[in-house]
């Protein structure tokens, strides 16, 4: 039980982190779109190139796993169960 309770003290700081990498971008590129409740992911998207390290990486982990999920692949260029009828391929 103690180590259960060290390993959720341990994570949150970490959580709170990953939620934190774009707060700095998006309050300097995406104010008005946050105000207006509008897409904030797409506003940081148009500007990536002048996003934080940390923050462009999050974008760009995004846009990949979208891509991923809308082309059926699992990133290695193998179909996922759902292309496959059900059946995982695997590579040799």
């Amino acid at each position: 039980m103690r180590f259960i309770m060290a390993l959720m003290i341990a994570l949150v700081p970490i959580t709170a982190m990953a939620k934190s990498e774009c707060r700095d971008d998006k309050k300097k590129f995406c104010k008005e779109v946050f105000a207006a409740k509008g897409d904030v992911g797409e506003c940081l998207e148009q500007h990536l190139a002048e996003l934080s390290e940390a923050c462009r990486i999050k974008q760009q982990t995004k846009s990949n796993k979208a891509a991923q999920k809308k082309d059926g692949t699992s990133g290695s260029g193998e179909p996922t169960s759902a292309d496959a009828g059900g059946t995982v391929k695997f590579a040799n």
